[in-house]
């Protein structure tokens, strides 16, 4: 039941923060994409706030019951606002960055829709610049993954704190992780991604070491 649990956590959660909010916003925005992105993954930064709730029901009813509320509050309130995205902004007649398409005379065709931009998914998986990428995102996840797991218990059993005061950190961390995705989303409209790319990636390198 644990590993089973586990599975279903991982794949809920790789889902959902990672490639595919992505896609969507990158179907809706083309010009001002970086700071759309930034601004989506703003929920990451804000639901810091959730782990000191999430503390104070452990502490009053138990991890068992503090996960079936959180699971109810999850299914209530997300569940809607998912239901209610739609996939390309062609999907409801509408044009990327709100852009209005040119009126058509009478009696002259529509001009096709553009084709999809990037590369197939075949194209990409042969592509030794991808395997790069999902290496190196794969590295940084795996080491910032390592640094909010184990923050807490390191904080409870080496600093003595309470799991409240524990949990108080990581709003903390969330918080201030809101400079980097805004920052960083509108940089990459501007300078190139591949910098912008290697100062994440230093910054993770960073944290990891001062950690230790």
């Amino acid at each position: 039941a644990f590993y089973g649990t586990v599975i279903i956590i991982a794949m809920g959660m790789s889902t959902t923060s990672g490639g595919i909010p992505n896609v969507v916003v990158a179907h809706w925005f083309r010009r001002k994409r970086g700071r759309a992105l930034g601004l989506m993954s703003l929920g990451g930064g804000l639901s810091g706030i959730t782990a000191i709730g999430f503390a104070w029901l452990i502490e009053q009813y138990g991890w068992r019951d503090a996960l079936m509320i959180t699971a109810g509050l999850q299914i209530t309130l997300a569940l809607p606002f998912v239901l209610s995205i739609r996939n390309k902004p062609q999907d409801m007649g509408l044009l990327p960055d709100g852009e209005v398409a040119a009126p058509v005379a009478e009696g002259e065709v529509a001009p096709k829709p553009q084709a999809s931009e990037g590369l197939t998914s075949r194209e990409a998986l042969r592509s030794s610049s991808f395997w790069r990428f999902a290496i190196g995102f794969g590295l940084a996840n795996f080491a910032s993954t390592a640094l909010i797991v184990h923050q807490v218990p390191f904080l409870t059993e080496s600093a003595n704190m309470s799991e409240t005061a524990a949990a108080t950190s990581i709003t903390a961390l969330t918080f201030l992780s809101i400079i980097g995705r805004l920052g960083l989303g509108a940089a990459a409209d501007f300078l190139s991604k591949r910098i912008v790319m290697a100062l994440a990636m230093a910054c993770v390198g960073l944290a990891a070491l001062l950690f230790t």
